[in-house]
């Protein structure tokens, strides 16, 4: 990739607009940031693609694949659509991608046909929610984000309160307090979870950062609570809670989610570009670990 294309992918790319001499900041940010990178002759996840894509685009497979199937592809790349499409070349009904871009918990933005996959007249809009029940619908469809959510190449998709649940009943609560009260709260809705009959094993503690993680262990470990961390959690039933973030959790649900917010992780009014798209980004991440229950979810709020 030459300076001149990677700027332009820089400075075109996302959904903030940058004003000149943020530009030039991300530029020079990125700019030494390969010469690190060179120098010390890595790669990272994009160039591992990027290398796998050129290979392909050289020597491509032989036979294509048939199909190749995708989830979760509001979270990919562009380049890593890319490297999927050339698994498969321009062959009809070839590829099956499944995504929803309301649960999209990473920064960045672009359409299919950004990757060259034409998806006019050839995707569907799902509307039927089976995983949540109606007091966990109820709750996560309250606290939306306000991005536009679409079919994943420009179109109006469906957001979750315009969805229609396939599951009666549930519970949904929510809590607001202090920082030196959520621990005994988190403790109280892990009794209340077991006396409604839900295991440790159908349970997840989800945060949305390491930190507070580290935090609820700790606190499980005092508690005597077995748990199992999601990044080495392999379906496996066993009588643990699973604790992780919520980038550990895509594309799983449980029986009951518990899920400690702090507020502070929402930028302050007044917001800038940048601090919009994040506040977006947080509200998503949000949503996505609460609509990660199926029958039980509690959400507390850690205030400032």
């Amino acid at each position: 990739m030459t300076s001149t294309s990677t700027r332009s992918s820089i400075v075109g790319g996302g959904t903030a607009h940058c004003v000149v001499p943020a530009r030039k900041a991300v530029w020079q940010l990125f700019y030494q940031y390969e010469e690190i990178r060179l120098y010390q002759g890595f790669l990272d996840a994009n160039d591992l693609i990027a290398a796998a894509l050129a290979e392909l685009e050289e020597n491509p497979a032989d036979p294509l694949y048939d199909m190749v199937v995708v989830d979760e592809v509001q979270d990919m790349s562009v380049l890593g659509l890319r490297l999927v499409h050339a698994l498969t070349g321009n062959a009809p009904n070839a590829l099956l991608l499944v995504g929803d871009g309301q649960q999209k918990i990473y920064a960045g933005g672009w359409k299919l046909s950004d990757a060259g996959i034409p998806i006019i007249g050839r995707g569907e809009v799902l509307r039927v929610n089976y995983r949540n029940c109606d007091a966990v619908l109820a709750l996560a469809a309250s606290l939306e984000g306000k991005i536009r959510v679409d079919d994943l190449d420009g179109a109006d998709g469906t957001v979750l309160s315009r969805s229609e649940a396939a599951l009666r009943g549930g519970t949904a609560e929510t809590w607001a307090g202090s920082d030196e009260d959520v621990e005994e709260q988190v403790r109280i809705q892990l009794q209340r979870i077991a006396a409604q009959g839900i295991p440790l094993s159908a349970t997840a503690l989800l945060t949305l950062t390491n930190h507070h993680a580290d935090r609820f262990r700790a606190a499980l470990r005092r508690w005597q609570v077995p748990f199992r961390n999601l990044e080495d959690h392999v379906g496996a039933e066993e009588d643990m809670i699973k604790i992780g973030t919520v980038y550990r959790a895509k594309g799983l649900d449980f029986r009951a989610v518990v899920h400690p917010f702090f507020s502070k992780a929402l930028p302050a009014e007044p917001l800038s570009d940048a601090a919009h798209d994040r506040a977006d980004l947080v509200t998503n991440q949000r949503f996505v670990a609460l609509t990660r229950a199926r029958e039980y979810v509690w959400l507390g709020i850690v205030e400032d």
